[in-house]
């Protein structure tokens, strides 16, 4: 969407930046205590993840890097990975309307369980080194919480694969209602495919539409929170662009494609 873009200049400056506090605003003592009450450290305590390591750092002026380890502080012992950033945005709605949003942006977000293992059940996925922590409802309510108290309009990430724009789909959009489309229109014509076989396929380019391959492009997707977004996101304008791009668009899997390059799913 040619009129919405993120502006040069992110909202944390360099002058109120705090190299020891998370998004310059929390003491780790405080994000410890929030994923108390959001049930994150009972929940690792009950795998075995415990106790819980932070990891703090820049890795510029603007973006943070937020680092959960159990036991020691190594790759091995990696819980959660996250790299976020408070950004602005401004957006045009289809009625002409101009707003300034503000998001924490999610650069990377990588979230596993490092004493499990994949199965055939759940095997590995584009980008795993280990089994996801299966945060499932808690997930969400952190991010609802980050909007609340950072006080902004929504939180948005771009999806690396196909299969993480397919997990988060439950309460983010596609600022583009085509893009938006399109995932529906994989979900309606492959949604009955296993997970991984679908991730996989996007990944070797397996999946097909028409007679050319498809291949997976990043755009932004919105955990919305402002009133604005939400009635975007439900207007009638948003749900016919979305309709109209499902009726355009038909996705085929060859798996035979996808058994020559991971053989395993299918025994």
């Amino acid at each position: 969407m040619d009129n919405n873009f993120l502006k040069g200049e992110d909202i944390f400056s360099i002058e109120e930046r705090k190299a020891e506090l998370f998004l310059g605003k929390y003491t780790i003592s405080q994000v410890y205590s929030i994923l108390e009450r959001k049930g994150f450290i009972g929940f690792a305590k009950n795998k075995g993840l415990y106790p819980i390591l932070f990891d703090l750092s820049w890795k510029d002026f603007f973006t943070q890097n937020l680092k959960i380890y159990f036991e020691e502080k190594d790759q091995k012992h990696l819980i959660v990975d996250l790299i976020l950033k408070e950004q602005s945005m401004d957006f045009k709605s289809p009625r002409g309307d101009s707003l300034d949003l503000r998001f924490v942006f999610i650069e990377w977000l990588c979230i596993q369980n490092p004493l499990a293992s994949f199965t055939k059940e759940k095997p590995r996925l584009p980008g795993q080194n280990y089994p996801g922590l299966g945060l499932g409802d808690r997930l969400w309510s952190i991010f609802e919480l980050l909007v609340k108290f950072m006080q902004v309009d929504g939180v948005m990430i771009m999806p690396k694969f196909l299969h993480n724009a397919i997990m988060y789909r439950r309460v983010f959009h596609f600022l583009n209602p085509e893009k938006e489309g399109e995932l529906k229109a994989i979900m309606r014509d492959l949604g009955g495919i296993h997970l991984a076989v679908l991730a996989w396929g996007s990944y070797h380019g397996c999946i097909w539409e028409g007679e050319k391959k498809y291949e997976w492009n990043a755009e932004s997707l919105v955990f919305p929170k402002r009133k604005e977004l939400k009635e975007y996101f439900s207007s009638s304008w948003y749900i016919k662009n979305l309709k109209n791009e499902m009726k355009k668009r038909k996705f085929t899997l060859d798996r035979e494609c996808l058994k020559k390059k991971e053989p395993q799913l299918f025994e």
